[in-house]
C-alpha cells in the first residue's frame, strides 16, 4: 500500500498537479455525519470541489451532514 506522500509525489511527476498545487496545499472536501445521539462522526465520501460537496450534503436533506476543506499535504 503506497503512502499519500507517494501518491502524491507520482503526481507530480506525471504531470497531474502542479509544483505550485504541490507548495501550497492540495484540498479536498470531506463529506461526513455526526449522529447527535452518541456525538460519533463518520467519514462518508471525498470530493475536488466545494459545489460537489454542498450538492452531496442537499441531497441528504437532513442536518446530520456536513463538509469540511481539508489540506492534504
Amino acid at each position: 500500500m503506497k503512502n499519500l506522500k507517494g501518491i502524491l509525489s507520482k503526481s507530480l511527476e506525471d504531470g497531474t498537479i502542479t509544483v505550485p498545487e504541490w507548495n501550497s496545499g492540495i484540498y479536498i472536501y470531506i463529506i461526513y455525519r455526526i449522529v447527535w445521539e452518541t456525538k460519533s462522526h463518520y467519514i462518508l465520501y471525498s470530493v475536488d470541489t466545494e459545489e460537489q460537496a454542498k450538492d452531496i450534503v442537499e441531497d441528504f436533506k437532513n442536518d446530520e451532514y456536513f463538509y469540511q476543506k481539508v489540506k492534504v499535504n
